[in-house]
């Protein structure tokens, strides 16, 4: 009969959804399946799944299908679990039958629900309690647009038809959550590979900026070994002051490596003081000077503006050595590299000026980045590792400033 074939359409869509949970379906794919599989045995025209949330004071709708355009119950939209009308549908554990909105709402004016439901068109409502076997998990809403649609006999298979999605929510919010899990996990995994070439490009950078310094006390041990140099007593001061000044700058950078990680997520800790700038560009002119002497060439500081500029001196110097010594290594010989810096809009500038050959489009798009080989090379032989740049322009940004190339 009738009764039978309705009873046996249930039983076979609650099987359905019972396959699709073992199966690991996801939450959604469960509640499409809910939508369209029980047609034939409750009319409705929207169903809604509302879910409790912060610790049972409020109520979310986190699904929703509908046959036609719906406004009053999106995702996402929440209410506070103090409607005296749910909480008793909640605490008798009846499915709720409302069969004539609009007289509803002439007795609860207060509900906001109510009102939204009938600017969508909703006339009649079946609402039930879903229940997990650790407690309650919020309600499921079938509605329709017409007047008297839900009659008493209904009561009995919504209730069926709630215990089965209860569970199928149940689990399938699990399956979601574990989607999500392996999304994190994947993300993490993401980010251990990034860290560790972070690591790797951090020793690059450890090399890069260990050579400079340590060269320099080289050169200068060199000098003071040399028997065949005459140095006057004031020369060999002069470079022992070199050679001291060095391995405090070398310590500094020791010091402050693993500080690189912190300048790519934004944590570098600076140290801003007030620098006076004329003086501190003459001693990394002065410091400069002596090793551009080699290959003929001349640092000149070109009109350097009087003031002090607040930054980190340790890694100003830093900034400022990888740029001096990179116009130094591209440069002819016996040419000048011009150092000028000047106060524009509040802001110090600092810029180096080389007579090198220029750079290229492509040089240009890549000159700030790691291990970007150019097409320029070095006038006198000198290593690049392609990495000093990409300090420096980290560096920079650390400070709230901005770098840019000119060719």
């Amino acid at each position: 009969d009738a009764d039978s074939a309705v009873e046996r359409q249930e039983l076979l869509s609650l099987l359905r959804i019972s396959e699709q949970i073992n199966a690991g379906f996801t939450f959604e794919q469960i509640m499409e399946t809910v939508y369209e599989a029980f047609r034939g045995i409750i009319p409705y025209d929207r169903i809604g799944l509302a879910m409790f949330a912060d610790s049972g004071r409020k109520l979310r709708a986190c699904w929703h299908k509908a046959d036609y355009p719906t406004h009053s119950f999106h995702h996402g939209y929440t209410v506070d679990y103090n409607s005296a009308s749910l909480a008793r549908v909640l605490a008798s554990n009846e499915p709720r039958i409302i069969n004539n909105l609009h007289d509803y709402h002439l007795h609860h004016p207060e509900s906001s629900a109510t009102r939204h439901a009938l600017q969508d068109g909703i006339l009649s409502s079946l609402t039930c309690p879903l229940w997990a076997p650790n407690g309650a998990l919020g309600f499921l809403f079938f509605s329709s647009r017409s007047p008297s649609t839900y009659a008493a006999a209904h009561v009995e298979t919504f209730r069926r038809i709630a215990a089965g999605v209860a569970i199928a929510i149940e689990k399938g919010r699990l399956v979601s959550e574990l989607v999500e899990q392996k999304k994190t996990v994947s993300a993490q995994n993401e980010e251990l590979q990034r860290l560790n070439e972070l690591k790797n490009s951090l020793l690059g950078m450890a090399a890069h900026d260990l050579r400079g310094p340590a060269s320099n006390i080289k050169a200068v041990a060199e000098m003071l070994a040399d028997a065949e140099i005459e140095l006057s007593a004031e020369d060999e001061n002069t470079l022992l002051d070199t050679a001291l000044r060095q391995s405090v700058h070398m310590l500094s950078l020791i010091d402050g490596l693993l500080d690189v990680n912190k300048i790519e997520n934004g944590k570098l800790v600076l140290k801003p003081l007030p620098v006076n700038v004329p003086f501190f560009l003459e001693e990394i002119i002065r410091d400069q000077n002596r090793f551009a002497a080699r290959k003929g060439v001349r640092v000149i500081a070109d009109r350097i503006a009087p003031g002090t500029v607040c930054a980190d001196p340790v890694r100003l110097r830093q900034i400022l050595d990888n740029l001096i010594s990179n116009g130094v290594k591209f440069t002819p010989r016996q040419t000048k590299v011009l150092v000028h810096a000047a106060r524009e809009n509040g802001c110090w500038r600092f810029s180096v000026r080389d007579q090198g050959p220029g750079l290229t489009e492509q040089d240009l798009a890549c000159l700030f980045a790691e291990f970007q080989p150019l097409s320029a090379q070095p006038t006198a032989g000198e290593k690049s590792h392609g990495l000093g740049l990409a300090i420096t322009s980290r560096l920079v940004r650390a400070h709230g400033g901005e770098i840019g190339v000119e060719s």
